[in-house]
């Protein structure tokens, strides 16, 4: 397996990439199969239109996939304008990318088809889901999907351009999509994966019980209190528009099945109740956290050591703009310290 990444500009540019790909190709003994994985910094469907067709006029059966971001990162270096690429040369594995449209396909019904899909194939190793639109209920494709052999690792994010929510799309090969996601499966016998996250928020205040739902991402009540109320009271955050900017840094922390997971409010009702892009459950005890830039950078630290025992091939990435709006011109050292020099980061939504 072979990635290599490219920051461009140009359909020149482009061309020199694609020339230089194919040279590295010539040397591999065998190329089974080839991902072009995509960042850009506007939601521009000509944009991902012409990339798809330039790129498969020379590699016909590549798989070109990718999204809008808030920004790139290559080989440590911050990007705010401009276009990321990476293509991953596989040797013996194969990658298939699948897009679905939700205005067209219920969540359930794509996962159900991905379901069979990894059912059907016993090498089946990893899955990426990079998600678009922000009321997107993606709970039931991820009931489905995930019903799947429990070694198959899943991984992504939620496309966003830095409107928040406004201007997510995605794409593979030839559509794009606003209101769906994109998955592109991973298999090979030979094909090893390892997930790792680094999380890097701090719990904040006391310890609160969530005692009142409606539905699974409404948080009405804490402590048979108003969701909103922990915010004004710690915070002084109120529901004005600005809500989803100053409370994004400032998310639900809590443990699900031993895992650290954190929740983002998006908007407020005037009932005090808080929206959420995933599910929270009654019963679940919860903390406000902050995010500590000095423990982001050594939970980096420890991601490096990590994946450096690993000694991965390739490394794909996703960022959450929260932390990009925490650590500004610093999420530069946090990224740095991947210990491969090929990696492509976007900066989007972690789920």
């Amino acid at each position: 397996m072979k990635q290599i990444p490219f920051a461009i500009q140009t359909r020149k540019e482009l061309d020199s990439c694609i020339e230089q790909v194919q040279q590295e190709a010539r040397k591999m003994k065998n190329v089974a199969s080839v991902l072009v994985s995509v960042f850009v910094d506007k939601a521009d469907n000509h944009i991902f239109e012409a990339l798809t067709q330039t790129i498969q006029s020379s590699f016909p059966e590549a798989q070109v996939v990718g999204s809008v971001s808030m920004g790139e990162i290559i080989d440590g270096n911050l990007m705010e304008h401009g276009i990321v690429l990476t293509f991953t040369l596989f040797e013996c594995s194969q990658v298939r990318a699948l897009a679905y449209d939700f205005h067209e396909i219920s969540s359930e019904d794509a996962g159900r088809e991905v379901l069979a899909i990894l059912n059907a194939d016993r090498n089946a190793t990893a899955v990426e889901v990079i998600a678009a639109g922000f009321h997107l209920d993606i709970n039931p494709f991820f009931r489905q999907a995930s019903r799947s052999k429990s070694e198959i690792v899943f991984f992504g994010g939620l496309a966003d351009d830095g409107s928040l929510g406004q201007n997510g799309l995605v794409f593979a090969n030839n559509e794009s999509i606003h209101h769906g996601l994109i998955a592109v499966i991973f298999s090979g016998s030979r094909l090893h994966v390892q997930a790792s996250s680094s999380f890097g928020w701090k719990p904040l205040g006391r310890t609160m019980t969530i005692t009142k739902m409606d539905g699974e991402f409404c948080l009405q009540e804490l402590d048979h209190c108003p969701a909103l109320e922990v915010f004004d009271r710690y915070l002084g955050i109120k529901n004005t528009d600005r809500f989803l900017v100053e409370a994004l840094t400032f998310p639900f922390y809590f443990e699900r099945h031993g895992s650290v997971l954190a929740r983002h409010p998006r908007r407020c009702r005037e009932d005090g109740g808080m929206m959420f892009g995933a599910d929270f459950r009654e019963g679940e005890k919860v903390r406000l956290a902050y995010g500590d830039p000095g423990t982001i950078l050594d939970n980096a630290l420890a991601l490096q050591e990590r994946m450096a025992s690993f000694k991965p091939e390739a490394i794909f990435m996703v960022s959450c703009v929260a932390r990009w709006m925490l650590l500004g011109s610093d999420t530069e050292q946090e990224l740095s310290v991947s210990p491969a020099p090929g990696t492509i980061v976007g900066i989007l939504c972690v789920w």
